[in-house]
């Protein structure tokens, strides 16, 4: 499912229906507010990029396997504790996003080996960072 720069999408259907979706590309939808859940979607699982939709506030509900997350240049101003569910994640991009600290629980994420945070102004210390990362990009 192709959405890329969907310049007046404002929000994704449930997706209820779509559980085979294999991609979805979201990435420039610029006045995209609301995501769906989509932790029913088992066939996708590689990436998710949800890039430049800069109107998007709420870190996304996504498959517990997805591996790639792409969430830079949006509004979203808190990882959730529950980032700790997503444990095949091995690339978190949140440049550029409005957030604060990473929540302890991302600790927990053993397969992250890339995490972005250039350009996280609200960021005030890296207290925690999973043990496996092997390329950290900060401010």
């Amino acid at each position: 499912m192709d959405l890329r720069k969907c310049k007046n999408l404002t929000k994704l259907p449930t997706l209820m229906r779509c559980e085979n979706v294999e991609v979805l590309l979201v990435r420039g939808c610029k006045s995209l507010v609301e995501l769906p859940c989509m932790t029913h979607l088992k066939f996708l699982q590689s990436e998710l990029d949800f890039s430049c939709c800069d109107s998007i506030k709420k870190f996304p509900e996504v498959p517990k396997h997805i591996k790639r997350l792409i969430l830079s240049c949006t509004a979203i101003e808190e990882v959730p504790t529950s980032i700790q569910c997503l444990e095949k994640l091995t690339f978190l991009d949140l440049r550029g996003t409005r957030i604060g600290n990473l929540p302890r629980s991302i600790i927990k994420l053993d397969a992250l080996e890339d995490i972005d945070l250039s350009y996280c102004s609200n960021i005030t210390s890296f207290l925690y960072v999973p043990e496996n990362t092997k390329n950290f990009v900060d401010w």
